[in-house]
């Protein structure tokens, strides 16, 4: 009986492949090496293969596509209904104001993919550490008064982790309202009583996509992206989340280069909504806004006193369609004429961006790619080195960074940034919720250009010739890797 039961098995996982592998080549059509990947590992894996693929098979988005879809229809109206009430109520100061042609049609292509408006009245802080970035954001959320959101990818179970619990808790005992969304795959080892303390003192806590049996098809849908808004006035957003190594404390991935942002003007109010639009999902709610904006998009009179800098909040993910955060990436490495600087920890890119870099370095422009010399991730780490050929090879500079590099930023002369938590990679573009900050104008890229650069004294040039030295065991396993690159 227990072996029928298992030729049983064995039958229907066979069956299964079979149809797995159609589908793959069918709706990968677009994607030949992310086919050939699912394809090999469903053939020579065929057990293991079966299970990954039910975990991570990405055109098993199309059997949440009602969901996705029916959350990217109130997406869109929430931004219109938040638009005409805040233009009703004369919330922006930047209307009439004359865009850079330089960048122009990077500000009207994300406007026309994204549905992200551009502001205008921005203030913008940068961080490049850890401790003075939680040293600001604790700071901040001292001081609320009405509201504190929060949403990370990961918070640890850790001093940092439970320093900002306590912090919170204290703040909704004040009676501010406090909500926090967390990744429940991202802070799998965190535990859910850490959080008590805070629900009983009235802050309210999600998880995003919670790991359960019956919701192992969302599995691979990660909520990526770092967000906090307090009061509605003040916003974070970058590569940072919650936790010690962000801190340089394990030593494995030591020491840790990050960066953030800390946005103060419009953006705000559109991080916000963001925020709030995933919060609703989390939660299964229905509505969002209500006739009432002020208490999280309070009117701000003294915008104009904060600053002059253009910015765009641009998010992407499986409950989008247009890919929105790469193609504006793409869009701003075609319009460069004299420099791209890229910073990110892990390099697999699809053959569009890729092929954005190669042609942006064959037309004489410098393009500078800055990767972590220390890996968090082995594994992921070789499929990235097994890239670096394809760029080397047409001109573009690699650089390594001493340490482990968790930056995300692109760089375009001095014409405009991208700081955020996308990564160079297939997952961030197609599978990971993700959002970024696109900042206009010579102010903020001259000084995230002067980050760069200091990244760079200290970093260690890998020439086409030290790449074409690797031993034949290293480029064996690039080349295995590589074929399984769509699954990273």
């Amino acid at each position: 009986m227990v072996v029928s039961w298992m030729h049983v098995l064995v039958d229907f996982i066979l069956f299964s492949n079979v149809i797995f592998i159609f589908a793959t080549v069918f709706i990968e059509r677009k994607n030949p090496t992310a086919a050939l990947g699912w394809i090999l590992t469903l053939i020579f894996l065929p057990v293991l293969g079966f299970f990954l693929y039910l975990l991570f098979g990405r055109n098993l988005r199309l059997l949440k596509k009602k969901s996705f879809r029916l959350k990217r229809l109130n997406d869109e109206r929430d931004m219109s209904v938040l638009l005409q009430k805040m233009n009703e109520r004369m919330y922006f100061f930047h209307q009439g104001i004359k865009v850079n042609k330089d960048y122009e049609n990077i500000i009207k292509l994300i406007i026309n993919l994204a549905d992200s408006q551009y502001t205008y009245y921005n203030k913008i802080e940068l961080f490049t550490s850890a401790e003075k970035k939680y040293k600001a954001l604790f700071s901040d959320i001292a001081k609320a008064k009405s509201t504190i959101n929060i949403l990370y990818y990961i918070i640890r179970d850790d001093s940092v982790g439970h320093r900002l619990i306590n912090l919170l808790t204290k703040k909704a005992e004040e009676g501010v309202r406090v909500k926090i969304l967390y990744d429940d795959a991202g802070s799998i080892l965190t535990p859910w009583k850490m959080f008590k303390p805070l629900i009983k003192a009235g802050g309210e806590v999600k998880r995003f996509f919670p790991l359960k049996l019956t919701s192992f098809l969302r599995l691979n849908f990660r909520n990526h992206r770092k967000i906090v808004v307090i009061d509605g006035k003040i916003g974070y957003l970058g590569g940072m989340n919650i936790g010690e190594e962000y801190l340089g404390l394990n030593p494995k991935v030591s020491p840790w280069r990050d960066t953030h942002v800390k946005l103060q003007g419009e953006a705000v109010y559109f991080l916000q909504l963001r925020f709030l639009e995933d919060w609703r999902y989390a939660a299964g709610a229905k509505d969002l806004l209500d006739d009432d904006l002020s208490l999280y998009f309070p009117y701000n009179d003294k915008l104009k006193e904060l600053g002059c800098t253009g910015v765009q909040i641009v998010s992407s993910g499986p409950d989008t369609c247009e890919a929105e955060i790469k193609r504006s990436m793409i869009k701003m490495i075609y319009s460069a004429e004299e420099k791209i600087y890229l910073q990110t920890p892990y390099f697999i890119p699809d053959i569009t961006f890729l092929e954005a870099l190669q042609s942006a370095s064959l037309a004489g422009i410098e393009v500078c790619l800055m990767i972590p010399a220390v890996p968090d991730k082995k594994l992921i780490y070789r499929v990235t080195n097994s890239y670096l050929g394809d760029v080397l090879r047409y001109g573009v500079k690699v650089y390594l960074y001493p340490g482990f590099l968790h930056s995300k930023m692109i760089i375009i002369d001095d014409k405009v940034v991208g700081i955020g938590s996308a990564n160079i990679d297939i997952r961030s573009f197609s599978l990971n919720f993700e959002i970024m900050s696109f900042m206009y104008g010579t102010e903020i890229v001259r000084r995230c250009t002067a980050v760069f650069q200091q990244d760079y004294h200290i970093s260690q040039e890998y020439s086409i010739e030290k790449y074409k030295n690797r031993n034949f065991a290293e480029k064996i396993e690039e080349g295995i890797f590589r074929l399984f690159s769509s699954l990273f």
